[in-house]
């Protein structure tokens, strides 16, 4: 277990949190609205393993949850997930199964529940996280995957009271032992409660300029991937496997004793280059078909 105060990491996380706050009011269909809690000093415990539970107020009797992310959820994996504060505990689940070109995902918290299936040729690792949440008429707890773009599919958990009486335990653990990497971001139970309560109410936040930011960094981001497919696999992809392939070839024969050594770590090298090609342009593929998906209904 590792704390720390937050750094450059934590600031491109909220910064993308505020972003998608922006757009959810436009394009959640269940009319939920996360609250990114933009709060100065939170600070944050690092766990990784199988399973995970924490109860803050071991730490001090002052202490909440921010928010909670999950990193490094593999394919067909479920990680359970039990959310709670003094008095009361709500469980739920993320569930990331494989089926073909597509993955089904799905994830509950307390009443709240949600499932799709969406398009992921190359399975890589999923994440999700929970935070603080409100609608028209009640506050609560949602949790959703990340990065937010699917705001059709949240699991909302309505909470009394929340603003007085915030998340204070966590409880992790995976079906299949599989190691995940979880954040949890913390602060005073003031500090929270008063960011829950007063989230959104403010008439000053200029909506406007937060939306032309959050796509002009969508723009920039999208141009910058497209740019480096295109350098790479399009404007000199036979200059770059060229390349690759005469490095490693000196390489791979100055570490091999034998014949048999040198081909197979040539071939097993050129495996890793076929999956890095495969990850990176289903990543780039993924990270379009989510913005679309996000824009879509605005």
């Amino acid at each position: 277990m590792r704390r720390r105060r937050p750094g450059l990491q934590d600031l491109l996380v909220l910064g993308a949190l505020l972003m998608a706050a922006v757009l959810v009011p436009a394009v959640s269909a269940s009319g939920v609205t996360p609250n990114p809690l933009l709060i100065d000093g939170n600070e944050e415990i690092i766990v990784e393993g199988p399973a995970v539970d924490l109860d803050l107020l071991d730490l001090g009797p002052d202490l909440a949850i921010s928010d909670i992310f999950v990193y490094g959820v593999a394919p067909d994996t479920t990680v359970s997930i039990s959310v709670g504060r003094p008095g009361a505990t709500y469980p739920g689940s993320f569930c990331y199964r494989p089926d073909g070109l597509y993955s089904n995902m799905s994830l509950s918290l307390g009443d709240g529940a949600a499932s799709w299936r969406q398009l992921s040729p190359v399975k890589l690792n999923a994440a999700f996280c929970v935070r603080y949440a409100s609608t028209n008429a009640t506050s609560g707890i949602v949790l959703s995957d990340v990065p937010p773009w699917n705001q059709d599919y949240l699991a909302y958990q309505a909470v009394p009271d929340i603003s007085t009486a915030p998340l204070t335990s966590v409880s992790l653990s995976t079906d299949n032992n599989d190691h995940i990497r979880v954040r949890i971001r913390y602060n005073s139970i003031p500090a929270i409660g008063s960011c829950v309560e007063n989230y959104g109410k403010s008439s000053s936040t200029d909506y406007v300029g937060l939306i032309v930011g959050f796509f002009t960094s969508i723009v920039r981001i999208v141009s910058t991937l497209i740019a480096i497919f295109k350098f790479v696999f399009v404007d000199h992809f036979v200059a770059v496997v060229v390349l690759y392939e005469s490095v490693l070839i000196g390489y791979t024969a100055s570490h091999s004793r034998s014949l048999v050594q040198f081909t197979k770590k040539f071939v097993k090298s050129n495996e890793y280059l076929f999956t890095l090609i495969l990850k990176f342009t289903a990543f780039v593929l993924d990270s379009l078909y989510k913005l679309i998906q996000a824009v879509k209904p605005i």
